[in-house]
Parts: C-alpha cells; sequence; structure tokens
C-alpha cells in the first residue's frame, strides 16, 4: 500500500491533470497538447480537423479511465462514459417512459 504522503503526491497528480496549470487540465488543451507531442515523438502527423472533432471523445474517455482508477471499480468508467453512448441513451429512454417501455414488453401476437 502507499504511505500517507505516496497518497497525497498520488491525489495532487490527479488534480493538477484534472484541473490542470493554468487552467489546462481535461477542461482545456493542455492534455490534448501533452497527447499530441506524444504522438509527433512516434512520428504521428497531426490533423488539426480531426483533433478537433475528437477532442470531446478524448476528453470523456480520459475522464472515464481516471475515475476508474482513482475510485478502483470498473463501473466509475462507465458512470462518466455512457452519456456518449446512444444506445445506453436510448435504453434510459425507454426505461423512463411507461408506454415505451410496457410496448417493448408485450409478446407479439403468434395465434394467426
Amino acid at each position: 500500500g502507499q504511505t500517507g504522503q505516496e497518497l497525497a503526491r498520488t491525489l495532487r497528480g490527479v488534480g493538477q491533470l484534472l484541473l490542470g496549470r493554468g487552467h489546462e487540465g481535461l477542461g482545456h488543451h493542455g492534455l490534448h497538447l501533452d497527447l499530441c507531442r506524444l504522438g509527433v515523438s512516434d512520428s504521428v502527423k497531426i490533423n488539426e480537423e480531426e483533433l478537433a472533432k475528437s477532442r470531446e471523445l478524448i476528453r470523456s474517455v480520459t475522464k472515464a479511465l481516471l475515475a476508474r482508477d482513482v475510485y478502483t471499480d470498473p463501473a466509475a468508467y462507465y458512470m462518466v462514459i455512457n452519456h456518449r453512448n446512444p444506445i445506453f441513451l436510448r435504453g434510459l429512454e425507454i426505461i423512463n417512459d411507461d408506454k415505451l417501455y410496457y410496448g417493448k414488453l408485450q409478446v407479439p401476437n403468434t395465434e394467426e
């Protein structure tokens, strides 16, 4: 296990990533710049248009992975990321609407 000081350093590091130095954490572009630098160091060419399209997804997946690791619970990942999943959102819509829900549960008439 970690000592109190090690845990404090870890939590400080997560806080810095989430909040960022100079407000450049997950809420802004600091993390994306770090990811881009890593890619460039591996000879990846940055496509700014595609990066702009992916920025919110990258942010959501990163937050979900952090939640999973910080809370040591795989379910934490889905609590963060599911708001982006259209199938999950449709399921919630059906569950929260009695007419839709019970309409889906009806057994089709097979007597003909």
